[in-house]
């Protein structure tokens, strides 16, 4: 038999291969006369380096020194011949998936890290509220026991007050009510003082939109006034004009009347 398809007896790693690829041509290695990584040619039956065999993981041909190596078969999973090529990309494949799943184990055990972590710190934070709580509810009812204390100390004042601090913290009420009715009667005038001020304030705006609008008038009538003059003047221009052409026109006087019955007759200068 021309194709040497023995199984290699050296292997440095167990490797297992887990999936082939489906679309192999299994029968590739029948046509190939140079191995597929050196491209050494094959020789003939008996020289061992470079005989001709068959890689079981991608069935094409190699010499004995590329394909030196064994490696688990997925489909019988016993070691099988394969190539140095085929043997690199399954090993990488299968440092990627270990790394895969080192890289899995190693984050979850750091989520569990961090969850028993937590829950110990909420833990310790949950007693610590727990133990400031405690604190201020012991301070709290310090506080309320002191309180009541003064209460009755005062309740117990009170009760023994003599007739005369009475009387004084009465007058001092009538000051605090005499006081409080000043205040009212200053506060009623101020409110009246600010109103008047507002209507002084609005009368005065009245009167200075007034003002305007009598010197808007005024304008207006000085307006007036100079046009007036102006017609005057041209009037009296007129006048003038119009005596002068009378005066110069010839005058026409009339006769005293004749003592007979003779008609009148004008003489013209």
């Amino acid at each position: 038999m021309a194709e040497e398809e023995s199984k290699a007896n050296i292997s440095l790693v167990i490797l297992k291969v887990k999936s082939l690829s489906s679309d192999l041509d299994r029968k590739v290695s029948k046509q190939e006369n140079n191995c597929l990584i050196c491209g050494i040619p094959f020789a003939k039956k008996g020289v061992s380096q470079t005989s001709k065999h068959v890689c079981r993981f991608c069935f094409h041909a190699c010499c004995s020194a590329c394909s030196p190596l064994t490696a688990l078969h997925p489909e019988n999973n016993e070691s099988e011949r394969i190539c140095l090529k085929c043997y690199t990309s399954h090993l990488r494949l299968s440092v990627e998936d270990e790394s895969i799943i080192k890289n899995q184990e190693i984050i979850h055990n750091e989520v569990e890290k961090f969850q028993r972590e937590t829950k110990e710190f909420h833990i310790k934070e949950v007693e610590r509220i727990k133990e400031d709580s405690k604190v201020q509810e012991n301070q709290f009812k310090d506080q309320i026991s002191r309180l009541s204390r003064d209460i009755q100390e005062r309740d117990s004042k009170i009760m023994t007050m003599s007739f005369a601090e009475n009387e004084r913290l009465s007058k001092k009420d009538e000051s605090i009510g005499q006081f409080i009715k000043e205040m009212k009667e200053i506060d009623d005038k101020t409110k009246a003082v600010e109103a008047k001020n507002k209507n002084l304030l609005a009368q005065n705006l009245s009167l200075e939109t007034q003002k305007k609008n009598l010197k808007e008038k005024h304008s207006g009538l000085e307006f007036e006034k100079e046009n007036l003059q102006k017609e005057n003047q041209n009037l009296l221009e007129n006048i003038k004009r119009i005596q002068e052409e009378i005066d110069k026109k010839p005058k026409i006087l009339t006769a005293p009347a004749p003592k007979s019955g003779c008609m009148n007759s004008c003489v013209i200068y």
